[in-house]
């Protein structure tokens, strides 16, 4: 009987090792999940939407309304207030949420500029 339990607690240890394998990459690269960045900016480039933060890629949300572009990724300074995304350059410390595209880039909904 104790030779018939072992195999079984054998297999559902190899079992959950399994699982754990197969599932911990995949969640690692999952679109959607709510990420936070603080880093500093490395790369700007506002015409195409997009930063350089800590290594990683950026994209700024944006909409065009009657030919302007409508910032829709939020800039604020380290009290909260809302400031132009031109006021920012590199080698500043921002902190960056939004949500992992699940390819390594990052869509910000905030781009908060740190105080130093």
């Amino acid at each position: 009987m104790s030779v018939l339990r072992k195999y079984h607690t054998v297999n559902i240890v190899l079992l959950i090792c399994t699982l754990l394998a197969i599932a911990t990459p995949a969640l690692a690269g999952q679109k959607g999940l709510s990420v936070e960045l603080n880093a500093r900016i490395m790369e700007i480039d506002l015409g195409n939407q997009k930063m350089i933060v800590g290594e990683k890629d950026i994209l700024l949300l944006a909409r065009l309304d009657n030919g302007d572009r409508k910032w829709q990724t939020v800039f604020v300074d380290a009290k909260g207030h809302t400031i132009s995304p031109v006021t920012l350059k590199q080698r500043d410390r921002v902190l960056v949420k939004g949500e992992d595209d699940g390819a390594g880039k990052i869509s910000a909904r905030e781009i908060r500029k740190i105080a130093e």
